[in-house]
């Protein structure tokens, strides 16, 4: 029987919500998505902890950005679209099982910051939709404007397509410079983070 290594997971067993800003962007999308999943009725942590790691998200972009390593920026893009599409209800739209902010948490500042969630995500989302028209690449742009599309306009199967092929397609596009833009752009990038302790 092949032995994978030590699961993922085991780290974010012992986590509170002081340490979600830190921990939770350096996941991968997989973690991610398991991090953000309910079983039996219990999630890794508790609705603040989700709500303070978007603007560990947002430092963590900058910092990564600052620091000029593409591998860690690719990485920690595709985390946080996938946690913004699960926490936001794009991913399995429709579906029990995963945590969702309401629009209570969505708006109330956080324990790290005076400023909620969804001013975060914001700034994140036009910076990454400006990523992917300044690529000029269809797929790209389509993609991104699925994720972050809102409401039920858009049919919930092409939008989980979209989810699910963004990091291929991200990876695919970023290597035609080796992510050369892509730095560019999130440096150029007015980004806030964590602010209290």
């Amino acid at each position: 029987m092949k032995d994978n290594g030590p699961d993922p997971m085991k780290r974010y067993e012992v986590l509170d919500q002081d340490d979600a800003p830190k921990e939770v962007p350096v996941a991968d999308t997989d973690t991610v998505t398991r991090l953000c999943k309910i079983t039996e009725g219990k999630s890794f942590l508790t609705m603040e902890g989700y709500a303070n790691s978007v603007p560990g998200f947002s430092q963590y972009i900058k910092s990564v950005a600052e620091s000029g390593d593409v591998g860690k920026l690719l990485k920690v893009i595709k985390s946080y679209v996938r946690f913004e599409s699960i926490v936001r209800g794009n991913y399995k739209k429709g579906q029990e099982g995963f945590v969702r902010f309401d629009r209570s948490l969505m708006n109330r500042r956080t324990v790290v910051t005076p400023e909620p969630p969804r001013f975060f995500m914001e700034a994140l989302n036009r910076m990454i939709i400006h990523i992917a028209k300044a690529y000029e690449d269809p797929r790209l742009i389509k993609a991104v404007k699925l994720i972050f599309s809102r409401g039920w306009v858009i049919r919930k199967t092409r939008m989980q397509a979209a989810i699910e092929s963004f990091d291929e397609i991200f990876d695919s596009v970023m290597k035609r410079d080796g992510g050369k833009k892509l730095l560019e752009i999130v440096g150029a990038t007015e980004l806030k983070g964590i602010t209290l302790n």
